[in-house]
């Protein structure tokens, strides 16, 4: 068993340690006075794990009309001010992004509340950044595709901010059996050429193509829905094989099949954490699916110099 598949089958009690700790820690996390925005920042799989926590928050109304942003960090001071009064939670699985911890150290000079969440083995002496709170998520990842990191992130994130009723749904997904991998190796054979999904759905395209790229070393591209039909569907081939997670009223659903094979059909509905985490954990077991199919073992990325 490879230390990828270890660490996916190992991820739904990881939630549990997460969910436990989170409420405890979250009486005391944050200010008493209400945000003038929530602000979510992050690179790379940290990126996608903001948009996706954002999603979720928005579709809980998450103190009803306040605004949620979700920025990669390099937005910081161009595409986003930071001002007093907003909250800024920050993720970077190990903690040393430096892009991030520059964005999040000017949200703080702005006057803002800010929150880094890291892995819970992160350990930060006293006199390093001691402006910010922590929020702690899994443990360290033992190799580069990160897959726990990314759901424990948002584990901690929507259970700080949400409550005891987001643990419910968490201890509820704990539950929940694993996909069988030797089915999704033939539903999946050698990959996609394309991922593809629209609004929320849009984040998980990105988050599996690149899990697919780290994975199974493929070339993959993902793109919203709505802008696969706008110049990226010319250049793909009849045969290409397509990774659609559908999400509700997406008015170019009908149009998606026909551009290719449809390796991989998942369906994005409802309100809730349950559809959301659903959805990305298959699309990493099917990323995973892949790897092995095409031969690659997705504990050895070799690293580009």
């Amino acid at each position: 068993m490879t230390q990828v598949e270890n660490t996916l089958r190992r991820q739904k009690q990881i939630w549990r340690e997460v969910a436990e700790a989170t409420v405890r820690a979250s009486a005391t996390e944050l200010p008493n006075e209400s945000p003038k925005r929530l602000v979510l920042l992050g690179v790379g799989s940290s990126y996608f794990a903001a948009q996706i926590t954002a999603g979720i928050l928005r579709n809980a109304g998450y103190r009803g009309n306040l605004p949620i942003i979700a920025l990669q960090s390099t937005a910081v001071g161009r595409e986003y001010q930071p001002a007093k009064g907003d909250w800024v939670l920050a993720f970077s699985h190990r903690g040393k992004t430096k892009v991030t911890l520059d964005a999040l150290s000017r949200c703080h000079f702005a006057g803002a509340f800010c929150i880094l969440a890291c892995s819970r083995d992160v350990k930060h002496e006293s006199e390093d950044l001691p402006w910010y709170s922590t929020l702690a998520t899994g443990p360290l990842e033992t190799v580069e595709p990160h897959t726990q990191a990314v759901t424990s992130a948002v584990c901690a994130a929507t259970i700080l901010f949400l409550g005891p009723s987001a643990r419910q749904e968490w201890n509820a997904l704990s539950d929940s059996p694993e996909p069988d991998l030797d089915d999704l190796k033939k539903r999946v054979g050698k990959g996609p050429q394309v991922v593809l999904g629209e609004w929320d759905a849009e984040w998980l395209a990105h988050e599996a193509a690149l899990k697919l790229m780290e994975m199974a070393l493929l070339p993959v591209r993902s793109y919203g829905t709505e802008s696969f039909f706008h110049g990226p569907r010319q250049s793909l081939k009849s045969e290409a094989g397509i990774w659609y997670i559908q999400a509700e009223k997406d008015l170019r659903a009908p149009a998606v099949g026909p551009e290719g094979n449809l390796q991989l059909l998942l369906h994005l509905g409802g309100k809730g954490i349950s559809p959301v985490i659903s959805t990305l954990v298959q699309l990493q077991w099917a990323s995973l699916a892949v790897a092995l199919s095409v031969g690659n073992n997705p504990d050895e990325v070799p690293k580009k110099t």
